[in-house]
């Protein structure tokens, strides 16, 4: 399977801008382009969305964690599935998706196959 090149990226940094916001600064448009070119993300691209995942490694299982999703919900949906196909060819048995609460009143609900298992807290060490 091939992926987009980077010259769909130009179009959706508004998009990972979005995103962003919510990450409380730990990446840039830029890292996140650079990540893509090295091979330690995926970019997933609609026309009004994007999608980036990573491949996880733990000892014992290989997960495709979805990194960043924002734009239009229904082609973000409608892109998951191609993204779960392509997990499953890479050796995955599981994924996870990092973001804000507003998610769980999408498709990451447990009537698509998702549970919320953990919370993330967060204390900034300044």
């Amino acid at each position: 399977m091939s992926f987009p090149t980077l010259s769909e990226f130009p179009a959706l940094v508004p998009e990972v801008e979005r995103a962003l916001a919510y990450t409380e600064g730990t990446h840039t448009v830029a890292d996140i382009q650079a990540m893509i070119t090295a091979g330690h993300a995926q970019l997933w691209p609609g026309e009004r969305s994007v999608v980036v995942t990573q491949l996880r490694e733990t000892p014992q299982k290989r997960l495709l964690h979805v990194f960043l999703a924002a734009g239009a919900m229904d082609e973000i949906k409608a892109l998951m599935p191609i993204v779960y196909e392509w997990g499953k060819v890479m050796g995955c048995t599981g994924a996870s998706f990092t973001g804000r609460k507003g998610w769980a009143r999408t498709f990451v609900t447990k009537e698509h196959g998702w549970e919320a298992k953990w919370t993330t807290f967060t204390k900034a060490l300044s």
